[in-house]
């Protein structure tokens, strides 16, 4: 429901009509609706981090700034693309809020900036070996994540993201390379 209404629209009551329960059977479990967003977004968190985290491993071990290197690099950041579209739902429940938590007084502005901040210092630690301005290479990178999947499911989700983030990378991260892995 947030998905479809946005935090905003989305009532208390209104979900518990929709899981078949009361609206103080919820509260119990969750003490106001921010607590329930909140606790959304830290189980997705929670998920992300199990996938991605053998993918920073990988990385971890072969960093000897070698072509394994530079390919497991690749690696995690084509996973990255691919699970930030591999359920429309979540995708768009994750775009929406991100959108709708630019005001500073919103629940999620601090967990979406933090989450923001963690993903832009990770993308800069793996490119500084390879890149002469890696932050900025990470926020375009970043950039160019996000920027997809907003055009797939607006576009009703008709090309596939990992194919463009493929025909992307390379000249994404051409300018300024330091060495060729």
């Amino acid at each position: 429901m947030f998905a479809e209404l946005g935090f905003h629209g989305l009532t208390v009551h209104g979900l518990a009509d929709r899981c078949g329960m009361s609206g103080a059977g919820l509260l119990y479990y969750f003490h106001s609706k921010e607590d329930l967003l909140l606790g959304v977004l830290d189980t997705l968190e929670t998920s992300e981090r199990a996938a991605a985290e053998p993918l920073i491993k990988a990385f971890e071990h072969a960093q000897d700034h070698s072509a394994m290197a530079w390919q497991s690099i690749v690696t995690l950041m084509r996973e990255m693309v691919r699970r930030s579209v591999a359920d429309p739902v979540i995708t768009r429940f994750v775009l929406l809020l991100q959108a709708e938590s630019l005001e500073t007084g919103h629940v999620a502005h601090d967990w979406f900036k933090k989450r923001e901040q963690m993903t832009l210092e990770l993308l800069e630690k793996l490119l500084t070996p390879y890149v002469a301005e890696p932050a900025s290479n990470s926020r375009h990178v970043l950039a160019v994540m996000q920027g997809l999947a907003q055009q797939w499911l607006r576009q009703g989700r008709e090309f596939d993201v990992v194919a463009e983030w493929d025909k992307v990378l390379e000249p994404l991260l051409s300018r300024g390379r330091l060495a060729q892995p």
